[in-house]
């Protein structure tokens, strides 16, 4: 239940700096997606499940804010957020190079999903325009800013998971 409480003060901390501290960061209009690294993060740290939640949550957020219609980012996010935790079954959980591999396939992922979505339906088709000046450079500045924030929450995640053993040893 902790975890949960604290991986909601997460998302919400990171939603608030998304959509105000790096907006105004942005470089052509490009900013890094945090809640993408959180998604990511939980699947890959704690389980596919929890990485699915965090994303449905953080998807959520995105939706009643952002879009006209619910369900596009959740679901995108949810799906984001078991692939992480698919990754984490498939490679070692201390290998160093892995995570961030995984939130730069997923930062493609989700740009290209989002091109296809929001421009490809609509009849715009300049996908290499929008490859060249959104999805690459969010790419890079979402890997730069990992670097950053994965050691603090791994942090956060350890004290999740010490949190989760005294839950458990007090219940026994």
């Amino acid at each position: 239940m902790k975890r949960i409480v604290g991986q909601g003060v997460i998302v919400m901390l990171a939603f608030i700096l998304q959509n105000t501290v790096f907006t105004i960061l942005s470089l052509n209009g490009v900013k890094p997606n945090l809640l993408l690294i959180i998604t990511v993060f939980f699947g890959y740290a704690a389980s596919m499940n929890n990485g699915m939640l965090t994303g449905f949550f953080c998807g959520l957020l995105c939706d009643i804010f952002f879009n006209s219609f619910i369900g596009i980012y959740s679901f995108l996010f949810m799906l984001l957020g078991a692939f992480g935790g698919m990754m984490a079954k498939i490679f070692y959980q201390d290998d160093v190079i892995f995570p961030y591999l995984t939130i730069a396939i997923t930062d493609g992922l989700f740009g290209f999903t989002y091109y296809i979505v929001m421009f490809l339906l609509r009849g715009r088709f300049a996908f290499a325009d929008y490859l060249e000046s959104i999805i690459l450079p969010e790419i890079l500045y979402t890997l730069i800013l990992s670097l950053f924030i994965l050691p603090l929450l791994r942090k956060c995640n350890s004290f999740f998971e010490k949190l989760e053993i005294k839950e458990k040893e007090s219940d026994v």
